[in-house]
């Protein structure tokens, strides 16, 4: 970095990504779900950050009323012309004309629901404890553990109580009844070449009146339309990693079309019947990047997650290199000083060294540690060590390895049993070689000793950060992910000063004012951050 502190609204000098300029800024930040309300309205949940916002529309698309809440809302249902029942994290809400908030209930081992679904008095709310149903006065009835689905991002209660998951982790549909019992499952994980009933990290999936099954499939940004004996067709509209559909009154769909900033109804052929927000946005190079970091040439190489693949970007924004072979959402990128490119392929668990040539030179899905072997489940992030060790983040182990040339974990803070962390994802060696990591289901950053001691941790009103930037002369930069702000902290953890959400785009007009949940900072060699603008689907360099 240029000077000892960040500036409070930085500004921008150049973005990756983006062809083009936005034009203007799209009302919806990230549109997630929407509802289709008694009296012809439509409430939406975005989840821009740092303030997540219910929207209700009318069809001449006036906003009728609106509500801002914390981060980790992930559900909201109009119950009655005064009333929404709204998911902010582990809890549930009544929200009435005026604003006020009322709780309902808030479920034991849930960290936040991902998903919510209303029929009659029963709620069907899910998360990674499960799924749960529960009364509208909040008398939970029974939940349905982890087993026949693993990820519940999406939900449909039918009237029988038998339930319609989407889990984007095992990229399939699951209906299943009130007990958890399979009745019936639709789709398989999809790679290159494979038909329209193989699923790329679906996120909703409803049952129409008909008896068809209709799946957001987010990943591969397409709906799939799914008959009673199992046929399955892609319906063909331009989406860009839908989060939600529903059915309306009338069989129409209501889709929360996320990448694309908007709401939109459409026939179940394909035609476009209304829209909230923007008509068109601009071609663009990156798909929700995860993690970039700057090359000497001044580009960055960006993992480029919903394109599901890494590219490197030169300083021009043009596409230059990029790897994809048989990544899926990958979660980080880094490059180590012979040039090799290092990838966290999260949901496939490996994590891969690639050359220069776009050749796998290793993968590593396991490694040995003391008597036995360690599989990777979720690794986030893996950064190159001085003696070309790699420093790999585990989220869903909740482990951070020092894995050396022969895939042997040298050193291991964490892990099965273990309770240190809670859904780390990245650490990085700081410049006294101690090992820094963002524990973000703690809300902190800590710093460990070799011996797995915690020699210091910061919490700075943190909300899931997640990652770390040590800097040479100490002190870090931090990626404060759910409040889209960038701190940077003393040597002592301390917060020195915040650059964002408000960046200024004085120089570039027509772009986005503010960052979005950032995924990644890093300092180039000019001395300024590169932020991953995750929802924004760019990286930005900033000065101070």
């Amino acid at each position: 970095m240029k000077g000892a502190l960040l500036d409070t609204t930085p500004r921008l000098l150049t973005q990756f990504g983006p062809v083009g300029d936005f034009g203007p800024p799209p009302v919806l930040g990230f549109p997630t779900a929407a509802q289709l309300t008694f009296h012809g309205t439509t409430l939406v949940v975005d989840r821009a950050q740092p303030v997540n916002r219910l929207l209700e529309v009318d069809l001449a698309g006036q906003v009728v009323w609106e509500y801002s809440s914390p981060p980790r809302m992930n559900g909201a249902y109009r119950l009655d012309p005064f009333r929404v029942l709204v998911a902010i994290g582990p809890s549930l809400h009544l929200v009435d004309r005026d604003g006020r908030r009322e709780h309902v209930a808030t479920l034991p081992g849930v960290e936040s629901f991902d998903c919510m679904d209303v029929r009659g008095n029963i709620v069907a709310l899910g998360s990674d404890a499960g799924l749960d149903l529960v009364r509208l006065d909040g008398t939970h009835l029974t939940r349905i553990p982890i087993g026949v689905f693993r990820n519940p991002t999406g939900v449909h209660l039918l009237d029988d109580l038998r339930l319609v998951v989407a889990d984007s982790w095992q990229s399939q549909v699951v209906e299943i009844d009130a007990d958890g019992v399979l009745l019936r499952a639709f789709g398989r994980r999809r790679s290159a070449g494979d038909g329209p009933d193989c699923l790329s990290g679906p996120r909703s999936a409803c049952r129409t009146r008909d008896g068809h099954t209709i799946v957001a499939d987010t990943l591969a940004h397409r709906l799939i339309d799914f008959d009673p004996g199992g046929g399955a067709r892609v319906i063909p509209v331009g989406l860009f990693a839908p989060s939600q559909v529903r059915e309306t009154g009338t069989g129409a769909l209501l889709v929360a079309d996320t990448g694309n900033h908007r709401v939109l109804t459409m026939s179940r052929e394909g035609r476009v019947l209304w829209v909230f927000g923007p008509d068109r946005l601009p071609e663009r190079h990156l798909s929700f990047p995860r993690s970039a970091v700057p090359t000497a040439r001044g580009g960055v190489l960006a993992c480029d997650s919903f394109h599901h693949r890494v590219v490197e970007l030169d300083e021009r924004n043009t596409p230059i290199w990029s790897f994809g072979d048989g990544l899926v959402i990958p979660r980080s990128v880094a490059r180590d000083p012979l040039g090799r490119t290092i990838i966290s392929d999260g949901v496939n668990g490996r994590v891969l060294v690639v050359d220069p040539a776009g050749r796998i030179e290793r993968e590593i899905t396991s490694v040995r540690f003391g008597s036995g072997r360690l599989h990777l489940d979720d690794p986030h992030s893996a950064e190159p060590a001085a003696d070309g060790s790699l420093l790999i983040t585990d989220s869903d182990l909740g482990a951070v390895l020092l894995v050396d040339g022969s895939d042997r974990a040298t050193a291991l803070w964490g892990g099965p049993g273990s309770d240190l962390f809670s859904d780390p994802h990245h650490a990085a060696f700081d410049c006294h070689g101690r090992v820094v990591v963002a524990d973000s289901g703690h809300q902190r950053i800590v710093t460990l000793a070799a011996d797995g001691a915690v020699v210091a941790q910061a919490r700075p009103g943190l909300r899931y950060a997640r990652h770390v930037h040590p800097l040479p002369g100490g002190g870090m930069l931090v990626a404060d992910t759910d409040n889209a702000r960038i701190l940077r902290l003393d040597e002592h953890g301390q917060l020195v000063r915040q650059a964002g959400p408000r960046i200024d785009v004085a120089a570039r007009p027509g772009t986005p004012a503010e960052i979005r949940t950032p995924r990644g900072v890093a300092v180039d060699l000019a001395g300024n951050l590169v932020v991953t603008d995750f929802w924004n689907s760019r990286v930005v360099v900033l000065d101070e």
